[in-house]
C-alpha cells in the first residue's frame, strides 16, 4: 500500500483552492509570448496560474469583469480571442492579417487592435464581429488608447513618438516624442499617461501639454530591463512587465523605485488588473461633476427622498436630514456584461434603479421575481476623458441602447448622448465601497 503523503495532499488542496478563488477584485492577468504563448493569472503571492494557451499571446484588455480579450503576435494567424475567466473557455473573435499587439475599447464599444507590421489600427465590432480599418500608414505601432470619443493615442516604436488620431479630421499628428522604444499606454487617475519604454524607462505624458517627464529609468535587477506593459496596482503603485528577464515589478510612482512582484514568466508582454473594471458587491455612487465643476464642489451622491421613488443626486451635506436618504446599492450580475442596481434601503423591498418609458429613473420593485428591463445596464469606461475621470464609470441602458444614466437639474434620467462634454461628465460616476 502506498504511504499517504500529507505534504502532497496539502499541495493539491492549495492548487484546488487557488483554482476556485482565482476570480477576485484584485486579479492580475498577463500575456506570455514565449513558451508557446499563454494567458496567466498572477496570484497575490506572486505565484502563477495558467488560464489559457494562446499562441504568441500579446495584447490584453478587459471586455468586462469576467472576460479577457487577448491578441496573437503571429505573422500567419494574428487572431483575437475572448476568454471567459470562470469557465476558461476561449472563443475566436477575428483573424487579422498580421502581428497584433495592444488593444482598447472605444466609447462605442468597438475593439481597437494594433496591427503592428500592417502599420494600422483595426476595429472589431464587439457585437457583429465586423472588421475594419481605423488608422493606416503608421510606423510600427505597439499600443492604442481611446482618450475620448473623438480621438485615440498610439505609440510608434521605431520613431519613438506618441501620435494622436482625430476621428473628425481623420488626421494623425505627433503629440510627444523623445521616447526610447515606447510600448504600452496607461492612463493615471489624473488623466495623464504613463508610457512603458522598452529601452528601460517609464515616463509620464501630461495630457494637457503633452510634455514628457521620466518617472523611473532605474534597472530594478540584474541583466537587461525591457518594460513592456503597465497596469494599476493601487493608488501609489503600478505593475510593470519586464519582457527580456521574464519578471513583473511593482513601481512606486512617487519614488521611482521598483520591488519584485513575480518571476519565472516567459516573455511577459501586456498586463491588466481587474479592479479597474469590476464593480464591488455593495457600493454608493458619486457624481463626477455638477456643471462641469469636477473636484470643486461638495460631493453629490445617488439618493432619494422620503415619499418619492425618483432617483436624485443629493448634496452630501443634505444627506444628514431624515427626508434625504443615501442610496445603498448592491450589484446584480446578469451576465453578458450586464448589471442591475438593487437598492437595498428602498422603501419597497426588492427594488431596483429602473428607467421608465418616459426616461425618468425610479426605485421600482421587481415584478414576478424578474429584474425589470429598465433596470439593466452595461457598465463601461467613463464617457468623459478629462483629468480625474480614470476610475469613474458610465452606464448604458440595455432597454434604451445609446442612452446613459445621467443627471440633469439633480434628477436622474436615461438620455441619449449629445456628444457634449457636459453630458459626458453628467453621465460619469464614481463607485465607492
Amino acid at each position: 500500500m502506498k504511504k499517504f503523503n500529507f505534504r502532497s495532499f496539502l499541495t493539491l488542496l492549495a492548487v484546488a483552492i487557488f483554482s476556485t478563488v482565482s476570480l477576485n477584485a484584485q486579479s492580475v492577468y498577463v500575456t506570455e509570448r514565449g513558451g508557446g504563448g499563454k494567458l496567466t493569472q498572477i496570484m497575490p503571492d506572486g505565484s502563477r496560474v495558467p488560464i489559457a494557451n494562446i499562441p504568441n499571446a500579446d495584447g490584453i484588455t478587459m471586455a468586462d469583469a469576467n472576460t479577457v480579450i487577448v491578441s496573437e503576435w503571429s505573422a500567419t494567424n494574428g487572431k483575437v480571442h475572448s476568454i471567459n475567466l470562470s469557465t476558461k473557455q476561449t472563443t475566436e473573435l477575428a483573424k487579422l492579417s498580421n502581428r497584433c499587439q495592444g488593444m482598447d475599447f472605444d466609447h462605442k464599444k468597438n475593439l481597437l487592435i494594433v496591427n503592428e507590421f500592417s502599420k494600422k489600427i483595426q476595429t472589431i465590432d464587439f457585437v457583429t464581429k465586423a472588421l475594419g480599418d481605423l488608422v493606416t500608414g503608421l510606423d510600427r505601432p505597439i499600443d492604442v488608447f481611446s482618450d475620448s470619443d473623438n480621438s485615440v493615442v498610439i505609440t510608434e516604436y521605431i520613431k519613438n513618438q506618441l501620435v494622436r488620431y482625430d476621428y473628425t479630421t481623420r488626421k494623425t499628428t505627433v503629440v510627444a516624442s523623445g521616447f526610447n522604444k515606447p510600448t504600452d499606454i496607461f492612463r493615471e487617475e489624473s488623466g495623464n499617461l504613463l508610457i512603458a519604454e522598452n529601452g528601460g524607462t517609464i515616463s509620464r505624458v501630461n495630457i494637457q501639454t503633452w510634455a514628457r517627464t521620466v518617472v523611473s529609468s532605474k534597472n530594478p535587477g540584474t541583466g537587461g530591463f525591457a518594460p513592456h506593459g503597465i497596469a494599476k496596482f493601487d493608488k501609489d503603485n503600478v505593475l510593470v512587465t519586464d519582457y527580456t528577464q521574464g519578471r513583473i515589478f511593482k513601481l512606486n510612482l512617487a519614488t521611482g523605485n521598483y520591488t519584485p512582484y513575480a518571476t519565472g514568466l516567459n516573455q511577459p508582454i501586456f498586463i491588466v488588473h481587474t479592479s479597474a473594471v469590476e464593480l464591488p458587491a455593495k457600493f454608493k455612487v458619486r457624481a463626477f461633476s455638477i456643471n462641469q465643476g469636477a473636484g470643486t464642489q461638495v460631493p453629490y451622491w445617488f439618493g432619494f427622498s422620503t415619499g418619492n421613488t425618483q432617483g436624485k443626486i443629493l448634496k452630501e451635506t443634505d444627506l444628514v436630514s431624515g427626508s434625504n436618504i443615501w442610496m445603498q446599492l448592491e450589484k446584480v450580475d446578469l451576465g453578458n456584461n450586464q448589471v442591475a442596481f438593487k437598492v437595498t434601503n428602498a422603501p419597497t423591498p426588492n427594488s431596483y434603479l429602473t428607467a421608465k418609458d418616459d426616461k425618468t429613473v425610479h426605485l421600482l420593485p421587481a415584478t414576478g421575481g424578474q429584474v425589470p428591463d429598465g433596470a439593466k445596464f452595461i457598465s463601461g469606461r467613463a464617457l468623459t476623458a478629462v483629468s480625474g475621470a480614470q476610475d469613474y464609470r458610465s452606464f448604458e441602458s440595455v432597454k434604451f441602447p445609446g442612452s446613459y444614466l445621467r443627471h440633469t437639474s439633480f434628477i436622474m434620467y436615461i438620455h441619449p448622448s449629445d456628444n457634449s462634454e457636459l453630458f459626458k461628465q453628467d453621465a460619469s460616476w464614481r463607485i465607492v465601497e
